[in-house]
């Protein structure tokens, strides 16, 4: 249901596509290493479901001085147990990895600035005020910077 809150600021309600899908994976990245391709879906951290990039990434730094094992999905796969080596680093962020994350558009609320924006249920979002989308985290953060779709 819509915030009146949120609206008054012209943010676009609608929820993620899950599981997260890898946009882009950094050549010779802590991602790339662990065989991380493009087009892979997250879907677990040490068994943890995943749904955003920002969970995953904070994830991650809650847990940066322990294994890490990926299960994700690759063409149709379910592949386990995939290591990622997040020991080394004391700040983690996608582009630390590697990663830049899809943003695919899961449901659309009526009445809301994404409905008369016209976003659909699967429409990626690649950009908003001529700035990349790499993660939610852009994508909120880019928002919150112009409220009212300035």
């Amino acid at each position: 249901m819509p915030n009146p809150e949120r609206e008054n600021l012209g943010y676009p309600f609608f929820e993620f596509h899950t599981p997260l899908r890898i946009y882009h994976v950094t050549e010779n990245s802590p991602a790339a290493l662990a065989g991380l391709l493009a087009g892979d879906e997250l879907l677990s951290v040490n068994g943890m479901g995943i749904s955003s990039g920002y969970g995953f990434v904070k994830y991650l730094q809650n847990n940066h001085d322990s294994d890490v094992r990926l299960r994700i999905c690759r063409n149709g796969n379910e592949i386990h147990d995939i290591p990622l080596n997040v020991r080394t680093y004391e700040k983690l962020t996608p582009e630390i990895l590697g990663l830049e994350f899809l943003v695919l558009i899961g449901g659309v609320f009526d009445g809301t600035p994404a409905e008369r924006a016209g976003l659909r249920v699967r429409d990626q979002i690649v950009s908003i005020a001529g700035q990349r989308i790499c993660s939610t985290v852009d994508m909120q953060r880019i928002i919150g910077e112009n409220p009212g779709g300035n």
